[in-house]
């Protein structure tokens, strides 16, 4: 009989435990998952709540080539690199994990990255980012090290073309200012688990399911709507070129109605004035008042 293959992310060791994934989001430097967000997913997870990503093309991307990555990985450094499993400190406490994406043979660990946006990139140099412009991604490698126990870390970064290879040293002030963060939240998460009223918010599905008939006429009449616009716009767009050309490209009486041109100058990009020459400035007093509104994607 054929034991399971290993999986870190089913590793019982695992559950209630901040990960070297997703303490950047909890730390705010993750672009695509909040706080609230490591919150619900950790407390689903702990829960036995069924898991609402279900992957994504990057991550998919990311999967399919990782160990091509580390492949490569090994061909430049000469280095050999074996798999790890999740992993705990040594004076466990129950708070804190990571499973590296392996064991690197001077006695580190690596993080391998494969960025979908650059998967067309044509031919090297690809445009790689730096890992200080990825905080989400020195988050990572730092908690990697903490946990550990490694004083460096190899961050690997591939796509068809090029590699991008660094290696992170352990950073001490990182770690003063993100572990009492990484301590508090883990509190909370814990107090959100034992707590039926607090957890609730977090099981309950983020969206209400309305499958009834009346649903799908509604939607139905929206997307035929939405389509009529849309060639609505374009013929209005194709009739007033059309309408110009036959005006010669000239102000004048068409048909009983004015057709005229109007010039105005190119707007200011305040944005980029601000961003290049008041740096400092805080923008908050000027900020215009929240707006709200809904929108149907399918």
């Amino acid at each position: 009989m054929t034991s399971e293959p290993y999986n870190h992310l089913t590793d019982p060791l695992r559950s209630k435990r901040i990960t070297a994934s997703i303490c950047g989001a909890i730390l705010g430097n993750n672009p695509w998952m909040t706080r609230d967000d490591a919150m619900r997913s950790l407390v689903r997870d702990a829960l036995g709540a069924e898991r609402e990503f279900k992957g994504s093309p990057p991550t998919e991307w990311g999967n399919a080539n990782e160990a091509g990555a580390l492949l490569e990985f090994q061909m430049e450094t000469g280095l050999t690199v074996t798999p790890a499993k999740f992993t705990v400190p040594e004076d466990d406490e129950g708070i804190f994990g990571c499973s590296p994406d392996g064991w690197t043979s001077d006695g580190y660990g690596i993080e391998t990255k494969c960025p979908f946006g650059l998967r067309k990139t044509p031919e090297a140099p690809a445009p790689f980012k730096s890992i200080n412009e990825q905080l989400h991604y020195f988050d990572q490698c730092q908690f990697s090290m903490f946990v550990t126990g490694r004083k460096l870390w190899h961050f690997f970064q591939w796509c068809p073309v090029d590699t991008a290879h660094v290696v992170v040293e352990a950073d001490q002030v990182w770690r003063d200012q993100s572990l009492p963060i990484l301590r508090q939240f883990h509190a909370e998460l814990i107090a959100t688990i034992n707590d039926p009223d607090l957890s609730a918010e977090h099981l309950a599905p983020l969206r209400v399911v309305i499958d009834t008939p009346d649903a799908a006429r509604m939607l139905r009449e929206y997307s035929e709507l939405v389509e009529q616009i849309e060639l609505a716009t374009e013929r209005k767009k194709d009739l007033l070129a059309d309408i110009v050309e036959k005006c010669g490209g000239k102000n004048a009486l068409f048909a009983g109605a004015k057709v005229t041109q109007t010039n105005r100058k190119g707007s200011v990009a305040y944005a980029a004035v601000v961003k290049k020459h008041c740096k400092d400035v805080d923008l908050e007093p000027f900020r215009g008042k929240p707006s709200s509104f809904w929108g149907i994607t399918e």
